[in-house]
């Protein structure tokens, strides 16, 4: 199913939680500013760290450190742990504020949102 591409991206520009189509499920997704919003629809404990989807293998270096012979799986249906760098520590992903799981889906709209709003995290 493929959404309003425009629509999705002013919902999650103004911090709300949409649902959005991945490479293997449907996603409910949100900035990485409304974690909490995300949080509390899905009454995730916050000791399971929310992953996080990004448009492009290339900015894995920006967010976590990792061996990157593994972004040759990208994109694809692979999330990897590794590190946070400085960049992402602040997020509030739940978890540990030292690891972040990254993935850069195999969906061409689920990456343009990401071009357009910047990284999602998700849950399905």
């Amino acid at each position: 199913m493929v959404v309003d591409e425009t629509d999705a991206i002013a919902r999650l520009q103004a911090g709300e939680v949409v649902a959005l189509p991945t490479d293997t499920v449907y996603g409910v997704s949100a900035i990485v500013d409304a974690t909490a919003a995300l949080f509390a629809l899905k009454e995730r404990p916050r000791d399971v760290a929310l992953p996080v989807l990004i448009a492009d293998p290339a900015e894995a270096a920006h967010y976590m450190t990792f061996d990157f012979t593994y972004a040759e799986h990208w994109p694809g249906a692979l999330t990897i742990v590794g590190a946070r760098t400085e960049a992402s520590r602040q997020w509030d992903l739940g978890g540990t504020r030292e690891t972040i799981g990254l993935r850069c889906p195999d969906d061409d709209q689920i990456r343009r949102i990401c071009r357009a709003v910047g990284p999602l995290v998700t849950t399905s």
